[in-house]
């Protein structure tokens, strides 16, 4: 509306419009934040090492690496220093039997010169690789290339995300204390974590072929053994059972859990506002309120005759369905 006077007047009519919809289910926000104020009185000290980040597997592990390094045979070598006078030079170890193989390189004076291109199943480059990378182009911004991998790099190397991690300070007792509180407050046994194995592979059955196959072996067997009844247990898949409940989860980039109980209580309030609000009103004050969030001016909410004459029928009507809507949300709140 042009004039301000009366859309402040119609500050009611505003809320209207953005009601919540009294249908619709509560929507997570794609946010870690809660859409409540906080009263926020941590001290800045305690949560300074409170942060999201991401544990980074490198491959090879250095664990592979030892093993693989473990079935050749080496002998010390000195460190080329001219600056050093000889026997002072620093060694280190050079690959020279068994599961080691050797291959050429080319310097910038164009000498040759043999280097170690393979360790068990470590590869390693003699300048004529490439692999794809990061790098920045000419605008600054980073984009995908083949890099040159210089002579002696470990080829095929890679990160690979674990998981998340929480703050800083988790310790291994802290995990402890955690699973045996999860297990105390569900009445399950105390979790264990069990490593994961390799995905087995084979053929899918449908719902109607897994029937079947499971009345055979009922026909198969004429004394069924006795059913053996566990107490309940917990995931075994992580090392931190809290990692399995999403609400006690803060994701990266707005990704969030579940929604917070302010949020969903604040909703529900609204929602029943609302509804008691647009119970006690009038059909005609709801057509007029629905009439006015499509109306191109006043005009179009008056019964007829001249423009003017539709402008001030529209303008007192308007205000007439403003004014007991601000009423029934009164007596509604």
């Amino acid at each position: 509306m042009k004039k301000g006077s009366l859309a402040d007047q119609l500050s009611a009519m505003l809320a209207y419009r953005n009601r919540a919809d009294i249908d619709a289910p509560v929507e997570t926000a794609r946010t870690n934040w809660t859409i409540v104020p906080a009263n926020d009185n941590a001290n800045p000290e305690e949560i300074a090492n409170t942060h999201v980040e991401r544990r980074l597997a490198i491959r090879p592990t250095i664990s592979k690496i030892l093993r693989e390094s473990a079935e050749v045979d080496c002998r010390p070598v000195p460190v080329a220093d001219v600056s050093k006078a000889k026997g002072e030079h620093d060694l280190e170890l050079y690959p020279v039997a068994r599961d080691v193989e050797y291959g050429f390189a080319t310097d910038d004076n164009g000498k040759r010169h043999r280097v170690v291109v393979r360790i068990g199943r470590l590869r390693f480059s003699d300048g004529t690789q490439t692999e794809k990378g990061f790098a920045k182009g000419l605008d600054g911004k980073l984009v995908i290339k083949d890099l040159e991998m210089p002579v002696g790099a470990m080829l095929r190397t890679e990160e690979q995300q674990e998981r998340m991690l929480g703050g800083n300070g988790v310790s291994k007792a802290y995990i402890e204390q955690s699973n045996l509180y999860f297990a105390q407050m569900l009445g399950a046994i105390e979790p264990r974590y069990v490593k994961g194995t390799g995905r087995r592979y084979g053929r899918s059955y449908s719902a109607e072929e897994a029937r079947t196959m499971l009345a055979e072996a009922y026909a198969n067997t004429p004394v069924l053994p006795p059913v053996k009844r566990y107490r309940k247990g917990l995931p075994c898949g992580s090392q931190r059972v809290a990692e399995s409940f999403l609400g006690m989860q803060k994701g990266k980039q707005g990704e969030s859990g579940s929604v917070a109980w302010q949020d969903v209580s604040a909703h529900i309030a609204n929602r029943e506002v609302w509804e008691a609000t647009i119970a006690m009103l009038s059909d005609a004050d709801t057509k007029v309120l629905d009439g006015a969030l499509t109306a191109r001016s006043l005009a179009d909410l008056g019964d007829g005759g001249h423009r003017r004459t539709r402008e001030r029928q529209g303008r007192r009507k308007l205000q007439a369905a403003n004014d007991n809507l601000a009423e029934a949300l009164r007596m509604a709140a």
